[in-house]
């Protein structure tokens, strides 16, 4: 599942990247980077990485068919006694995914200070918070209809979208950093010919 998602994560933002050439966006390439702009940086990477482990966690959950025994969301109604380590291993798969999107906010609160100066950064952390919230109803809807294959796929999907999305909103704060350090007149913009 890793080398996959890395796979589309590096083929969305190869996509984004001559999207935004194709259509004369690349001046953001060399703004310049603030402090602020960096800090977003640092939480978006960080964020990105605990993204997958989050991912990882819960292909573990499902490897030990942990999530079938669960009725209850967003805590579980079961006892210990009924469904022993599954318990502890699904409340951490949520506690998990409830410190993702602690930290998805926490980019949000980040990228709206900068947001007169950086819009692209501003609306990249909003969707990648659209995501996160439409993740957690996606898993509430995984316990509630017992696992279907199509709530399945459906959580599967936006994860992946949020990863995407979190690697987009980290890799447009490098993009900046590259260009922070030339002079004016040693900029090279990416236009499309």
């Amino acid at each position: 599942m890793g080398l996959s998602l890395v796979s589309l994560t590096a083929l969305y933002l190869w996509t984004a990247i001559l999207r935004q050439m194709e259509t004369g966006k690349g001046q953001m390439f060399v703004i310049h980077k603030t402090d602020r702009v960096k800090q977003l940086g640092k939480w978006a990477w960080g964020t990105f990485i605990y993204c997958f482990l989050v991912i990882y966690f819960g292909s573990y959950v499902s490897f030990t068919g942990s999530g079938i025994y669960f009725q209850g969301w967003p805590f579980p109604t079961e006892s210990y006694s009924q469904v022993h380590e599954a318990l502890f291993i699904d409340l951490t798969h949520r506690l998990m995914a409830f410190v993702l999107l602690l930290l998805i906010l926490r980019l949000n609160l980040l990228a709206y200070r900068i947001r007169l100066e950086r819009n692209d950064l501003w609306a990249g952390s909003v969707h990648a918070l659209l995501l996160a919230v439409l993740q957690i109803l996606s898993g509430a809807l995984l316990i509630i209809t017992k696992l279907h294959l199509m709530a399945f796929l459906l959580h599967v999907s936006i994860v992946t979208l949020l990863v995407c999305s979190l690697s987009l909103l980290g890799f447009k704060t490098l993009l900046s950093h590259k260009g922070a350090n030339l002079d004016p007149s040693e900029r090279v913009t990416l236009k499309s010919s």
